[in-house]
């Protein structure tokens, strides 16, 4: 998944140098747009199989926002066993130290790919809460790599939320919102 605009060239690129990407399924998608989800599914993503999705190096440059429309995205396409793992060591406001962060944020604008977000742990707890995902513990070592992984947590879209977000694709996953949530029940 990227950009239009990036994957279009990304692919200027594989074609140019001869590299056979046949087996390679691209998605392009501004992920400040909604509709990941949908276009996923569209490209052959198989919700109702566990996945492993990864968003490495990627959660820096994405303001908050994007940064829930993506989580929610992800979260519609998941099923049981499926698994979110980012990176967050650049994220975290309070993981670096901050004139390493200075440091980063200046190379990356200068790069033209500026910075977007300051997550600290608590933000990022409450935005993976908000989008339907619970932080799945890791060893000491991971966390302070910046490893973060989190599972699906089987709460109905939308669950009071003013902008409802896609709901969940999986057939597995509706049920276990149902199972979990169910209606008319204490």
């Amino acid at each position: 998944v990227d950009h239009p605009a990036t994957q279009a060239d990304k692919l200027g690129r594989i074609d140019r140098l001869g590299i056979d990407a046949g087996h390679v399924t691209f998605v392009a998608a501004d992920l400040r747009d909604p509709g990941l989800a949908d276009a996923l599914i569209a490209r052959g993503y198989e919700a109702d199989a566990p996945s492993l999705i990864t968003c490495e190096g990627v959660l820096v440059y994405l303001d908050e926002p994007t940064i829930g429309l993506l989580f929610d995205a992800l979260r519609a396409t998941a099923t049981t066993g499926t698994r979110l793992a980012f990176s967050s060591s650049a994220v975290a406001a309070a993981s670096p130290s901050p004139e390493r962060r200075e440091r980063f944020e200046a190379a990356v604008a200068a790069a033209g790919e500026p910075a977007r977000s300051r997550l600290g742990p608590d933000q990022l707890a409450r935005l993976l809460a908000a989008t339907r995902w619970r932080s799945v513990e890791l060893s000491e070592r991971a966390g302070r790599a910046g490893l973060r992984v989190a599972a699906p947590e089987w709460v109905p879209a939308g669950n009071g939320r003013e902008a409802a977000p896609p709901p969940t694709r999986s057939a597995v996953g509706r049920f276990m919102e149902r199972l979990y949530h169910r209606t008319g029940t204490d």
